[in-house]
């Protein structure tokens, strides 16, 4: 897994930069696309776990390294099904009529921002086994700091769009830049498709 340091070195080394100029600006253009991607859906961000929704409660708070939710799944002694994913809306238009909410257990829930709200209030303590797509809890600062992004599988992406973003924002009119900005979005997009596939 490499860190803050590789990823910014690979970029300057793009745009034949050799000094310390532009670090903070390649910097904030690393955390800048790592930020614009963080509830993105990629293979390699799937993680498994599981949730526990207490007795009497209808929400829970999803950790901080949570990005997107792929599926939830229901199973005890009788039952073993698949939640339906809704918006919150259609949660609410389905099953919030009755005041209050019925005790039973949960069939649908729906994702808004870090908070998961369910279709019942549970009846007992349950846990769900679930797959999620992972995100990074803190962005990184530190020379050594990595991202989950940072593996083999999204470097690449990472360092082509924040390439992308520093020459656009940064060397816009800077002779340093060795790509104009349509074949740097080209190169980009290429790259995008071909992890896409995988």
């Amino acid at each position: 897994m490499s860190d803050l340091l590789t990823v910014r070195n690979r970029i300057k080394a793009d745009h034949f930069l050799n000094d310390s100029e532009y670090d903070s600006r390649i910097d904030d253009a690393i955390r800048t696309t790592l930020a614009n991607l963080e509830f993105d859906k990629w293979w390699f961000l799937e993680r498994v776990g599981s949730l526990t929704l207490t007795t009497g409660t209808t929400t829970i708070t999803l950790a901080n390294d949570v990005g997107a939710i792929n599926f939830i799944d229901f199973s005890d002694s009788a039952d073993r099904y698949r939640l339906q994913d809704m918006t919150y809306k259609q949660l609410t238009d389905t099953y919030y009529n009755n005041v209050p909410l019925p005790t039973d257990k949960p069939y649908a829930y729906a994702l808004v921002y870090r908070t998961l709200y369910f279709s019942h209030t549970a009846r007992a303590t349950y846990t769900l086994p679930y797959m999620y797509y992972a995100r990074d809890a803190v962005l990184p600062t530190a020379n050594s700091d990595t991202s989950i992004w940072f593996g083999r599988e999204g470097i690449n992406l990472i360092k082509t769009q924040a390439s992308l973003l520093f020459a656009t924002e940064v060397l816009k009119d800077d002779a340093f830049s060795p790509l104009p900005a349509q074949a740097a979005k080209i190169t980009m997009n290429e790259r995008q498709r071909k992890i896409r596939r995988y």
